[in-house]
């Protein structure tokens, strides 16, 4: 008695099959993957603008320092993340599994080999709520909590607050705690061995505004933000970098002003 098997034909069928499966799910997979790192860095956001809140709290509602860094008395540019590292008390959390940890993925001047990205979150405190021509597109009001509101309280911010249209305010007075994004994603690299420090000694920060850019936007072409209010979610970058909608009150109605930005004037 003679068994019949699989001919030629039938095998390639079965193999087309099964190539076309693939091609259906593994990007599926890939997304999944992704919302979870989505999800983990959200949750690191978040614990991070919650610690700058607990920061701000014990510090009479003032902010960080005004700059990305510091120089301490011992000739060291701290770092944000130094500041606020006692209250999460993880280093963890201000990095994201979906950003490289390799410099050379990111435009810097960080060439020593001692230099290392230690955060993936960004405080953005100076670039102050401004008239600009924000990232190319139509003139609009944007920027980010700058901590310092006059000259008096911090001499060295006032050149950025020296146009009648900007505007240096601190987190503890937004308008709108809960539109105002405090942190953003990027990157945050220092040099090391840095005694005393956990995050070394600053070297540069940055984040990426093109919302094309697949190494800063990698969640699903989005992003995670945290807000003054402490609480953090995702925003598709096409929104945040061109969604401005017009201003109703104020000194500058009728002038368009990012949602996600929202300090008034």
């Amino acid at each position: 008695m003679r068994r019949k098997g699989f001919t030629l034909i039938e095998l390639l069928v079965v193999i087309a099959i099964i190539a076309i499966l693939a091609a259906i799910l593994f990007p599926v997979f890939a997304q999944a993957r992704e919302k979870a790192r989505q999800t983990q860095c959200v949750s690191n956001m978040r614990q991070s603008t919650t610690a700058a809140r607990m920061y701000m709290e014990d510090f009479d509602q003032q902010s960080m320092y005004w700059l990305w860094y510091n120089r301490n008395n011992t000739g060291v540019w701290i770092s944000w993340m130094e500041m606020l590292n006692p209250y999460v008390k993880n280093s963890d959390i201000f990095l994201c599994p979906s950003m490289s940890k390799n410099i050379s993925s990111y435009t810097t001047g960080c060439t020593s080999a001692s230099a290392k990205v230690v955060s993936n979150i960004v405080w953005v405190g100076w670039v102050p709520y401004n008239y600009w021509d924000w990232f190319g597109l139509a003139i609009m009001f944007a920027g980010f909590p700058s901590p310092c509101r006059d000259a008096a309280l911090c001499p060295n911010n006032v050149t950025y607050c020296a146009n009648a249209w900007a505007k240096c305010t601190s987190a503890e007075f937004a308008e709108n705690p809960a539109e105002s994004t405090f942190f953003i994603e990027g990157y945050f690299i220092s040099y090391f061995p840095v005694a005393g420090t956990t995050f070394g000694s600053s070297c540069t920060t940055g984040f990426h505004y093109d919302e094309n850019n697949t190494n800063f936007h990698r969640h699903n072409k989005g992003m995670n933000l945290g807000f003054v209010d402490g609480h953090a979610k995702w925003v598709a970058a096409a929104n945040f970098h061109r969604n401005n909608g017009q201003r109703t009150t104020g000194q500058y109605a009728n002038y368009p002003q990012s949602p996600f930005m929202r300090f008034g004037q």
